[in-house]
Formats: structure tokens, C-alpha cells, sequence
């Protein structure tokens, strides 16, 4: 009997989830942990992460994060930048001078000729609509500079 009830409470539970807009709690399954999460009309808000490398003739260059992070795996490099460099409303995170040093060593290993002097993240927010695969930017960058 006891089978015979939890089964039914998940089928329950399983319906209620799938007709309304937020998932039951205390339920089964697993929370969000405050990801973002997929609106109904097919709509995700997400920051989308830029890197320009700033040269001592005032010139930038932007790289791809995943390049910038290599050979760390994409779906770890931009984790891992949001992590170390992106700052919240209190606080950007502190750069120990190892991290310094291996972001210069990076960015000139991608510079070929120029001298860098610095990197500029960027964390755009995003209307990301999953059905046209597009995204449209709804507000201004989250900006650190480092420099050395």
C-alpha cells in the first residue's frame, strides 16, 4: 500500500507541476538553487559574459571566454570566470597576484605582437528567447577592469 500511495503522490505531484507555474515544495524533485529558470512563453534571462583585452595603444581586442579559459572545457570556463572576476552589488571578488600574473601570461600567449596592459569583463543581461534562438540585451553591463 504503501508503494501503491507514494506512486500516486508522484503522479499528482508530476501534474500539478506540469499545469502550474511553480514547482511544489517540499516536493521530490531538485531545486533550482536560484538559476534562472524558463519562463512559459519560452523566455530566460541570463548574463552573457564578454572579455577584451585592453594593449598599451589604447586598442582592444575581444575574446571568446571559453578561448581565454582554454583548454578548460566551455561549460567550466564560464563558471569559472563568473566566479573569479564577476563582481555582485557589495563586492568584486580579490585577485590574488598568482591570478594577475596568469591572466598577463594569457593574455599575451593570445597577443602575438601587442603588449597588453589589461582585461576588461563584461557581463551582459540577456532576454534570451529559446524558440528564435535570440537574445536581447535588457540592461547595462556589469563591468570589471584589471589591470597590471
Amino acid at each position: 500500500w504503501i508503494a501503491i500511495a507514494l506512486l500516486v503522490v508522484l503522479v499528482v505531484q508530476g501534474a500539478y507541476t506540469l499545469l502550474a507555474a511553480r514547482e511544489p515544495f517540499p516536493n521530490v524533485s531538485m531545486p533550482s538553487f536560484a538559476v534562472p529558470t524558463l519562463s512559459r512563453t519560452g523566455h530566460i534571462h541570463v548574463a552573457e559574459p564578454g572579455i577584451q583585452i585592453r594593449y598599451a595603444d589604447g586598442t582592444r581586442r575581444a575574446v571568446l571566454p571559453e578561448r581565454f579559459m582554454a583548454p578548460m572545457d566551455i561549460s567550466e570556463s564560464r563558471f569559472t570566470i563568473d566566479y573569479l572576476f564577476r563582481p555582485d552589488d557589495a563586492h568584486a571578488p580579490v585577485l590574488t597576484p598568482a591570478t594577475i600574473q596568469w591572466m598577463k601570461k594569457r593574455t599575451e600567449d593570445l597577443s602575438a605582437s601587442k603588449r597588453p596592459v589589461g582585461l576588461e569583463f563584461s557581463w551582459v543581461p540577456i532576454d534570451l528567447d529559446v524558440d528564435a534562438v535570440a537574445g536581447t540585451p535588457v540592461g547595462p553591463a556589469v563591468v570589471r577592469e584589471v589591470t597590471w
